[in-house]
């Protein structure tokens, strides 16, 4: 397990796998085994062998949030997007926080269901103030929902914080997204009532 852990710190993921997977195999039981294995197999590229672990994760603690939370990510990501759902709102009956919260929300967004998914980021943002993760997503989600004003001040505020790179760059795309679209939606509306696509290839 150390050598994983040391495999980690020294950025060589396929030493870490080597390492979890022989650990696993001393030592089944630990959980911890597995979770590490599966994390280092997703940032791997390797989701379908993650799930196997993360799957063994739950069989041996079904009530480890950690292991549901992966195990619900590694779902999504093979696009199994209702049995996400499901596991992520097992995460949430046993913990409820900012972190189960947005991801419940997300996949609930991901099945078109963003009217939930707006209430669960709220609450998730009102739990932990300073989780920014949440925060960007009800902004786009916002967006999404064609509330362009509020996302526009959302992401506003969030332009003015120090974010993860991913989120600042969400964050930032969809700003300049919202300004195209409200440069070209007189236009749109125009040539969309008259039948017409000229106002807009002009612009």
């Amino acid at each position: 397990m150390q050598q994983g852990i040391a495999s980690i710190a020294r950025r060589r993921p396929g030493d870490a796998i080597t390492a979890f997977d022989a650990a696993c195999r001393l030592e089944p039981s630990r959980i911890e085994g597995w979770i590490n294995l599966g994390v280092c197999l997703n940032a791997a590229g390797q989701p379908a062998q993650a799930l196997r672990a993360f799957d063994a994760a739950c069989s041996l603690e079904s009530r480890s949030v950690q292991a549901q939370l992966n195990r619900g990510r590694t779902l999504a990501a093979l696009g199994k997007s209702e049995e996400a759902l499901r596991v992520f709102e097992i995460a949430v009956s046993l913990e409820r926080s900012a972190l189960t919260l947005n991801d419940l929300a997300s996949a609930l967004r991901a099945e078109g269901n963003s009217s939930e998914a707006l209430t669960l980021y709220q609450e998730a943002c009102d739990m932990d103030p300073d989780f920014s993760l949440p925060r960007v997503n009800y902004a786009i989600c916002l967006l999404e929902v064609e509330r362009f004003k509020e996302a526009r001040v959302h992401l506003e505020e969030l332009s003015d914080r120090t974010l993860p790179g991913q989120e600042g760059r969400e964050v930032m795309a969809s700003l300049a997204s919202l300004a195209e679209w409200q440069r070209l939606e007189t236009a749109l509306a125009q040539d969309v009532a008259e039948g017409r696509a000229s106002r807009m290839q002009a612009l």
